[in-house]
């Protein structure tokens, strides 16, 4: 378990993430000393942890007062790596709230039918920003982007009077762009994901609406 004074770090670490178990067992060269240390997590998916942890030594002749210590350096040891490898955390990262969709068709003619349902459906179409033809322009090499700008006051602006910050994400913005492939995609924000970015709860259902709207126009191209 120890060298002279010095604590080494425990080994044989396991790890159960669908049971959200983790068991620690330390062994030692030392005489007579073996320690097993067991901790489960509670409500893996809020992140919390529960305080309910056990600790059994036998020390041999080795000095007691290093058990709470090296209790302590396990127990840090179970929330770093819970941290690290939590569900929660990785879907954060994971997720970040564009909605991907690859077009069947070239880029003008996608463009043609997002802008041609948009304005079918009677919605507001604010502006067209070729962002290839700027980049090349300011000497830059750039792959076809093209931002579609537009949005229905009546609905949208619902958000804003939930929370003016809403209104980094409206009016609604689609992107078109080509990859290196070749491929055509479509690309737009969530709009669930805005409603948590800006803790909008009374709008579920103009959050909605815009939802299926969004999703009917980009069928279009699909």
């Amino acid at each position: 378990m120890s060298t002279g004074d010095r604590i080494l770090p425990p080994t044989g670490t396991f790890l159960d993430r669908a049971g959200a178990q983790i068991l620690f067992n330390v062994g030692s060269s030392d005489r007579a000393a073996s320690t097993h240390y067991s901790g489960s997590l509670s409500n893996p998916e809020s992140g919390g942890i529960s305080h309910i942890w056990g600790v059994q030594s036998v020390f041999g002749d080795r000095p007691k007062k290093e058990a709470p210590m090296l209790a302590r350096n396990i127990l840090s040891a179970a929330l770093f790596a819970f941290v690290l490898i939590s569900p929660v955390a990785i879907r954060a990262a994971e997720d970040d709230g564009i909605v991907r969709i690859k077009s069947a068709y070239s880029m003008p003619e996608t463009i043609r039918r997002l802008k041609k349902d948009v304005a079918d459906k009677g919605i507001m179409f604010f502006n067209e920003i070729d962002q290839s033809k700027l980049a090349a322009d300011a000497g830059v090499t750039l792959r076809p982007s093209t931002l579609l700008v537009f949005g229905n006051p009546p609905l949208g602006t619902l958000f804003l009077t939930s929370n003016p910050a809403a209104g980094l994400d409206w009016p609604v913005r689609l992107l078109v762009y080509q990859d290196d492939k070749g491929d055509v995609l479509v690309l737009y924000t969530d709009f669930a994901w805005i409603a948590h970015r800006h803790g909008i709860t009374d709008r579920d259902e103009a959050f909605k609406k815009a939802a299926d709207v969004i999703a009917s126009i980009t069928s279009t191209v699909k």
